[in-house]
């Protein structure tokens, strides 16, 4: 019970805006976080999950009915039954009418979004005022998660001048000075992990009210402009272990599972040591690795099956290394566990090595405890390239680790960065190599993205990125000498790369372009060669874009991973709300036994 005072202040949380798939569709773990650290500290949060209900109002019947008769008519039979373009010349001239109507949807769906977003705007100015919230929090995510965020606040700061608006997210770490050109609507902006931070903030709210904006700097993690207008960033600091562990220990409560799919992350980690190039997992938690103790993470378990009937969970983190899976593992199966939950989990080919060296025997206790599914970042097929990444590791140990696990019946996924800068020219062959020694269940693959402050965004060129313009007319002026060329610091790419939009329902090719190109590929080549190898994927009968959280979902609604990622491919194109609705309820019916 919380502990009210005079002192005490009430937040407002927002998250799950923009659009996600159906591993989207479920608690958000950071901002329960949040909630339980205000809470032990007097103060309240409530939060305001909006991943599932708003999808009516942004995918009208209209648009939903048109888009999934495209999906029937020339999407399914060409990307899903494999139709073959050459033989049915009258289904590809089809298709091509197809594609014309989509990007016509989308531009209709993008005007429904901002007037959705308008109107929630009004619904959250209403109630910062009806229950009296003494602050608002927005959780900033790629694409329409961020551009939505930042029109609510400044329609909530228009209407409440001197409200403290927080933005937080992995975009505040990534374009903290560039979300303060854009836009003039947070008063502060979290960095990394945010527990520490937000509740120095609810200990200053009346000060910051009153303009003391200067208060702001003895809190750590945070970016604001002072009273003088000058971006100050303060020191980072790292929300030491042990309150980790007593904050996370108890952090859901009912109601975070409304509308959602009831199944838990587990946080067995924070940071990571392995500084992978292309990675931003320790710019947001950190480079020293805390782990979770196997009997804190059972405990957990154990009390979320108690408390709301779960048994299906993901451990969530940086990777959880084999000796700490192993070691819950044990301690599920030591308390008669290990066929009462299902978990999936994320790991690498080498992590740190303490006594586990026989993955086979690992991979059996896991699958004895439940374990279903583990996704490698596997990222490249030769060691070379591996060592370009950073990634501390050989192709053997992740083929070894996948073997061991695929012979423990345990389902697979290996990930990988095609094309990255410098990798062979065969390098696509060494991937379907690798994929029919390893046999996966799914094998995503996508070209290197650029994180704002990671080490390959940091020496873009260096490593074979040419940065370009977004604008065509910017990026002639470059070529000319009339303007500086373009970097990943050039406020022109971070704006655009800010609120750079996830068109799911398009092919990526169809997209706007990234503003780089890849060993002197521009975006329509390397989405290009990314398809090629999809398709080579998909002929080996090993699906793409399908992950551990989707194999939780298939095994709980009792579909195969096929059919389950059929339905992902029709609900990314058309939004369907009723159908989404639909397997949320099924899920949760077969999850609890109802």
């Amino acid at each position: 019970m919380i502990n009210h005072t005079a002192n005490s202040r009430r937040l407002l949380l927002v998250g799950g805006l923009g659009t996600t798939d159906l591993s989207g569709k479920v608690p958000r773990p950071g901002l329960l976080m949040l909630r339980q650290a205000l809470r032990q500290s007097g103060h309240d949060a409530v939060i305001a999950n909006y991943s599932t209900s708003l999808m009516g109002r942004l995918y009208p019947a209209d648009l939903v009915s048109r888009s999934a008769a495209i999906f029937e008519r020339s999407v399914k039979p060409l990307f899903l039954d494999g139709k073959k373009p050459l033989r049915h010349p009258l289904l590809a001239a089809r298709s091509l009418l197809d594609i014309r109507e989509l990007k016509v949807l989308a531009g209709e769906q993008a005007a429904v979004e901002k007037n959705v977003v308008a109107e929630i705007g009004r619904e959250i100015v209403d109630r910062v005022r009806t229950e009296r919230f003494d602050a608002v929090g927005f959780s900033l995510f790629f694409g329409g998660s961020t551009v939505a965020s930042i029109r609510l606040a400044e329609s909530l700061r228009a209407a409440e001048p001197s409200l403290p608006i927080i933005f937080g997210g992995p975009q505040t770490t990534h374009f903290s000075e560039t979300i303060f050109q854009v836009t003039g609507a947070p008063t502060a902006l979290v960095l990394g992990e945010g527990e520490q931070a937000i509740v120095g903030i609810a200990e200053i709210i009346d000060r910051l009210k009153a303009g003391r904006l200067d208060d702001l700097s003895r809190i750590p993690n945070v970016v604001f402009k002072n009273e003088n207008g000058r971006l100050i960033a303060t020191a980072r600091s790292r929300l030491p272990n042990n309150d980790w562990l007593r904050l996370s220990a108890d952090a859901y409560e009912e109601p975070d599972f409304e509308g959602v799919m009831r199944y838990a992350f587990i946080e067995t980690s924070r940071g990571c040591p392995w500084l992978c190039n292309f990675c931003s997992q320790p710019l947001l938690s950190g480079k020293l690795r805390y782990l979770k103790p196997a009997e804190s993470i059972v405990n957990e378990m154990a009390a979320l099956n108690q408390r709301f009937g779960l048994t299906h969970f993901e451990l969530v983190g940086s990777s959880t290394p084999p000796w700490q899976a192993a070691e819950i593992a044990r301690a599920l199966l030591a308390r008669g566990l290990g066929d009462k939950f299902s978990w999936v989990a994320f790991m690498r080919g080498r992590d740190q090595d303490t006594g586990e060296r026989d993955p086979f025997k690992l991979m059996d206790e896991l699958k004895r405890a439940g374990a279903g599914a583990l996704f490698f970042g596997a990222e490249a097929a030769d060691d070379a390239t591996l060592k370009l990444m950073g990634k501390k590791e050989s192709v053997a140990d992740v083929k070894t680790m996948m073997l061991a696990a695929g012979k423990a019946g345990l389902a697979t996924m290996a990930s990988f960065i095609y094309p990255y800068p410098g990798m062979p020219a065969n390098e696509a062959d060494l991937i379907i190599e690798f994929l029919k020694a390893v046999q996966p269940l799914s094998a995503p693959a996508q070209a290197l993205g650029l994180y704002p402050g990671t080490d390959s965004a940091n020496r873009a060129n260096e490593i074979g990125c040419e940065i370009v313009y977004p604008d065509p007319h910017d990026q002639k002026l470059a070529r000319a000498g009339l303007k500086a060329a373009a970097t990943m610091n050039s406020p022109e790419v971070l704006k655009y790369l800010l609120t750079y939009p996830l068109i799911l329902s398009l092919p990526m090719r169809f997209w706007p372009p990234l503003p780089w190109k890849i060993d002197g590929q521009d975006f329509s080549e390397y989405v290009g060669a990314v398809n090629k190898l999809q398709r080579r994927i998909a002929e080996l009968g090993v699906l793409s874009g399908f992950s551990h959280s989707h194999y939780l979902i298939s095994q709980v609604l009792k579909t195969s991973p096929r059919e389950l990622a059929a339905k992902m491919f029709y609900l990314s194109l058309t939004g369907d709300p009723k159908a989404t609705a639909g397997i949320i309820e099924e899920f949760n019916a077969q999850a609890t036994g109802g």
